[in-house]
């Protein structure tokens, strides 16, 4: 396919092209007293996804969902998507409409549109989304947020994502809850309105894509503060215990490493945690003191481990190992 024909797919599958047509976009509704937030992430074929275990659609719906995941970690909104798309010149038409419908699904679901991006060719699938969105109100947020005294709040699940990928490498037409929490995830906005509701100023939390305690190890770093936390306050199915076990996999471990979930961890005042009313929202533990050199705990029954930067390096996922 060449570049025309990619473009016309693009028009006639999204519903709002008003922003498509030139080199740049001019968004101009936004309130002036709110400030924009960015972020930006990259999935690449054969590192992030492969095509025996997703389809377009999936990929389109998962690519959004990774910026969208970030824009809530910040309390914000997504307003506008910009698609950065490089394709084998090979590339089927089916591959492209099948991709746009995921987008404009996603688009849709989340209530922003494409304002613009750009096409280019390469050996592999390359999606590259920047993600714009806006705060319901003015408010910090971020990982050095955290304090002495506050509890620790999962909201959402951890490790489900990686035994999806697990049953996939088996059976690439599994259809579980696991597999679609790989392939498919749904961001659930609520919580950011829920959150901006609360008499904050500043609001310590992260996404745990790279896994739980990559997010518990940076959150205690950015704020210089140790977290106590217990995974065995995260409710957990018999078939997430029985698929561990199928896979061999310790529930622990499976709990703390397994990444690609987009659960939010929250650390909050216990008063403002417990007037909070959002689904799927657990208290996992405390932050237990400050300290320069943080070292947080993570227990489970009688297991623990140390969240540190040893471990951080040599469990967690890294983009640039070999």
């Amino acid at each position: 396919m060449n570049e025309f024909d990619i473009l016309e797919i693009i028009n006639r599958k999204l519903s709002r092209t008003e922003f498509l047509g030139n080199d740049c976009a001019k968004i101009y509704d936004y309130v002036a007293s709110l400030p924009l937030i960015v972020t930006q992430d990259t999935l690449v074929e054969d590192v992030h996804f492969s095509l025996n275990t997703t389809n377009p659609f999936e990929l389109a719906v998962k690519s959004i969902a990774v910026n969208v995941s970030d824009l809530r970690a910040s309390l914000a909104l997504p307003k506008y998507i910009s698609i950065s798309l490089s394709l084998p010149q090979n590339i089927s038409k089916a591959f492209v409409e099948k991709f746009y419908e995921g987008i404009e699904a996603a688009c849709k679901m989340y209530k922003c549109c494409v304002c613009g991006g750009d096409l280019t060719r390469s050996d592999k699938i390359v999606i590259s989304i920047c993600a714009i969105g806006q705060q319901i109100r003015r408010i910090e947020a971020g990982r050095q947020y955290a304090e002495e005294g506050d509890l620790v709040l999962l909201f959402g699940s951890a490790g489900d994502s990686s035994l999806g990928l697990l049953e996939l490498s088996e059976n690439s037409s599994s259809n579980t809850a696991f597999t679609k929490a790989h392939l498919s995830p749904e961001i659930d906005l609520d919580a950011v309105y829920k959150f901006s509701e609360l008499p904050i100023t500043k609001f310590c939390a992260m996404d745990t894509s790279d896994g739980l305690a990559d997010a518990i190890y940076k959150i205690s770093m950015a704020s210089k503060c140790v977290l106590d936390v217990d995974v065995s306050n995260i409710p957990l199915t018999e078939d997430f215990k029985n698929v561990c076990k199928k896979f061999n996999r310790n529930i622990f471990e499976t709990i703390l490493f397994g990444a690609e979930d987009f659960s939010l961890l929250v650390t909050m005042n216990a008063e403002y945690a417990r007037i909070l009313n959002i689904p799927d929202f657990h208290i996992i533990g405390r932050v237990v003191e400050s300290s320069e050199n943080p070292v947080s705990v993570v227990r489970f029954g009688e297991q623990s481990y140390l969240i540190d930067e040893k471990l951080i390096k040599s469990a967690t996922y890294k983009h640039f190992s070999d």
